[in-house]
Protein backbone atom coordinates (compact mmCIF):
# COMPACT_ATOMS: atom_id res chain seq x y z
CA UNK A 1 0.00 0.00 0.00
CA UNK A 2 1.55 3.51 -0.99
CA UNK A 3 1.68 6.61 1.32
CA UNK A 4 -1.19 7.98 -1.21
CA UNK A 5 -3.94 4.88 -0.50
CA UNK A 6 -2.80 5.06 3.50
CA UNK A 7 -3.24 9.12 3.11
CA UNK A 8 -6.97 8.66 1.50
CA UNK A 9 -8.04 5.62 4.16
CA UNK A 10 -6.55 7.93 6.87
CA UNK A 11 -8.54 10.76 5.33
CA UNK A 12 -11.61 8.26 4.53
CA UNK A 13 -12.24 7.29 7.89
CA UNK A 14 -11.53 10.51 10.11
CA UNK A 15 -13.91 12.79 7.81
CA UNK A 16 -16.36 10.11 6.45
CA UNK A 17 -20.02 11.16 7.74
CA UNK A 18 -21.40 7.72 7.34
CA UNK A 19 -18.79 5.35 9.24
CA UNK A 20 -19.67 5.51 12.81
CA UNK A 21 -23.87 4.92 11.82
CA UNK A 22 -22.77 1.67 9.64
CA UNK A 23 -20.52 0.44 12.19
CA UNK A 24 -23.23 0.81 15.18
CA UNK A 25 -25.33 -0.99 12.46
CA UNK A 26 -23.25 -3.94 12.11
CA UNK A 27 -23.19 -3.78 15.96
CA UNK A 28 -27.13 -3.85 16.35
CA UNK A 29 -26.86 -6.80 13.72
CA UNK A 30 -24.88 -8.88 16.12
CA UNK A 31 -26.47 -7.67 19.45
CA UNK A 32 -29.48 -8.42 17.85
CA UNK A 33 -29.28 -12.38 19.00
CA UNK A 34 -28.22 -11.31 22.07
CA UNK A 35 -30.62 -9.06 23.00
CA UNK A 36 -33.76 -11.88 21.33
CA UNK A 37 -32.09 -14.74 24.23
CA UNK A 38 -32.37 -12.06 27.02
CA UNK A 39 -36.13 -10.99 25.59
CA UNK A 40 -36.98 -15.13 25.59
CA UNK A 41 -35.32 -15.76 29.19
CA UNK A 42 -36.87 -11.78 30.95
CA UNK A 43 -39.84 -11.21 29.28
CA UNK A 44 -38.88 -8.20 30.73
CA UNK A 45 -39.66 -8.99 34.21
CA UNK A 46 -35.99 -8.81 34.72
CA UNK A 47 -36.78 -4.65 34.73
CA UNK A 48 -39.94 -5.07 35.97
CA UNK A 49 -42.11 -4.14 32.88
CA UNK A 50 -45.28 -5.31 31.77
CA UNK A 51 -45.52 -5.69 27.45
CA UNK A 52 -47.39 -2.28 27.69
CA UNK A 53 -44.33 -0.76 29.56
CA UNK A 54 -41.44 -2.11 27.58
CA UNK A 55 -43.61 -0.64 24.49
CA UNK A 56 -43.73 2.45 26.01
CA UNK A 57 -39.96 2.49 26.54
CA UNK A 58 -39.11 1.78 23.06
CA UNK A 59 -41.89 3.93 21.75
CA UNK A 60 -39.38 6.69 23.79
CA UNK A 61 -36.15 5.69 22.51
CA UNK A 62 -37.46 5.53 18.88
CA UNK A 63 -39.05 9.42 18.83
CA UNK A 64 -35.51 9.95 20.69
CA UNK A 65 -33.73 8.58 18.29
CA UNK A 66 -36.03 10.49 15.30
CA UNK A 67 -35.69 13.84 17.01
CA UNK A 68 -31.39 12.95 17.42
CA UNK A 69 -31.22 12.15 14.05
CA UNK A 70 -33.26 15.45 12.53
CA UNK A 71 -31.08 18.05 14.73
CA UNK A 72 -27.68 15.88 13.38
CA UNK A 73 -29.21 16.35 9.41
CA UNK A 74 -30.16 20.06 10.46
CA UNK A 75 -26.56 20.52 12.07
CA UNK A 76 -25.36 19.70 8.52
CA UNK A 77 -27.51 21.44 6.17
CA UNK A 78 -26.96 24.49 8.06
CA UNK A 79 -23.12 24.39 8.35
CA UNK A 80 -22.78 24.31 4.76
Amino acid sequence: MTWLQRYRLRHLLRFSFWLVPVVWMLAAVFALPAVRWLDAQTSWKFFNYAEEGARQVLNGLSSSMLTFMVFAVSTLANSR
